[in-house]
């Protein structure tokens, strides 16, 4: 026959052993979920991961990344240098060929109403009647240095105009004879007289040609 006590006993270690089960149920499924999801020991201490081998990049793919992007960076940024040097050197041709006409006007201007010249690569003296009022006067083209610029400087009436940054040189050449006893008209300024047929060019710092025209003076 079985007492009170026994019966308390026995529940006891009932419990004891429920808990116990229990608590090794538990250590078992966490093992297992360890050795499924995660790193074991063995693979903690050889440095092996078992869940999702390749979910990111390495280090030597990011390295190799970094320097494919920088190289096409760097493509990329002569492309558009290269582009905006040839846009701004076609704009200032653009404005060098405006700026050339408007001094070839100007010389040819000045050239068709003189009636005497001293020429050098320099200098382009002019004497005759000064546009646009078309009196008597004197026309310089002369030169002036302002730092490393050369400036072509238009002179007249007390007036300076500049016509050109970084002017080169003159070139004239004469079609006609002249005889040096040949009496100066008072309209030359006590120039010579200017040619019935010449040839007059200029150019700039780099050489190019800004103004290259035969011009025949005398013609009707």
């Amino acid at each position: 026959m079985r007492t009170r006590g026994d019966a308390v006993g026995s529940g006891r270690w009932a419990g004891k052993q429920n808990a116990s089960g229990k608590r090794e149920r538990a250590a078992r499924l966490y093992r297992r979920f360890i050795a499924r999801h995660w790193l074991t020991p063995r693979a903690w201490i050889q440095g092996e991961r078992r869940l999702c081998p390749a979910d990111a990049f390495t280090l030597i793919e990011m390295i190799v990344a970094l320097v494919l992007a920088s190289l096409m960076m760097v493509g990329l940024l002569g492309i558009v240098a290269s582009v905006s040097t040839q846009s701004t050197q076609l704009r200032r041709e653009q404005i060098d060929h405006v700026a050339a006409g408007i001094l070839a006007d100007r010389l040819r201007n000045d050239l068709i109403n003189a009636r005497g010249i001293a020429a050098g690569t320099d200098t382009l003296i002019l004497s005759g009647y000064v546009s646009p009022q078309q009196v008597p006067g004197m026309v310089r083209y002369t030169q002036a240095t302002i730092g490393t610029r050369r400036l072509l400087i238009r002179r007249a009436g007390g007036r300076r105009d500049v016509c050109w940054v970084d002017f080169g040189a003159f070139d004239f050449e004469t079609y006609d004879e002249f005889d040096v006893e040949t009496p100066v008209p008072d309209m030359t300024g006590g120039l010579l007289p200017i040619p019935s047929r010449f040839r007059i060019a200029a150019r700039d710092a780099q050489g190019r040609v800004l103004f290259n025209e035969v011009i025949d003076h005398h013609a009707d």
